[in-house]
């Protein structure tokens, strides 16, 4: 199974970075912005704009991959290869598993923005 969030990458980027609170407000400002991808994407998948949920699951896929959450980023480029091949059903299925998967990475983030250096 593919982590939530994978701290290590969370670590790296603050070392490689030499700046932990850089990668913290990072982080904050990624789960700021989720509700309103979220929503976007619920949206999009609902009224079958492809084309824009594509780019928005490739948006989102590196913005996820960048910050250690793995599963965002695994079930953002199953949206992505799917988008234009999958029929309303299997695209409201992959959605729903997807916003699980905001709820875990939201947790998980949080936590770890919480967790001193």
């Amino acid at each position: 199974m593919t982590a939530v969030v994978d701290p290590q990458v969370l670590a790296d980027l603050a070392r490689d970075l030499g700046d932990r609170d850089l990668v913290r407000e990072t982080v904050e400002l990624y789960l700021g912005e989720l509700p309103t991808r979220r929503a976007a994407m619920v949206q999009l998948a609902a009224c079958g704009d492809v084309s824009t949920l594509r780019a928005n699951a490739h948006s989102l896929r590196s913005a996820s991959g960048l910050l250690g959450a793995m599963e965002m980023q695994e079930l953002c480029r199953e949206l992505e290869l799917s988008a234009d091949v999958a029929d309303a059903g299997h695209r409201a299925v992959l959605i729903a598993r997807w916003q699980q998967a905001c709820d875990r990475v939201d947790t998980a983030m949080q936590a770890w923005a919480r967790t001193p250096a």
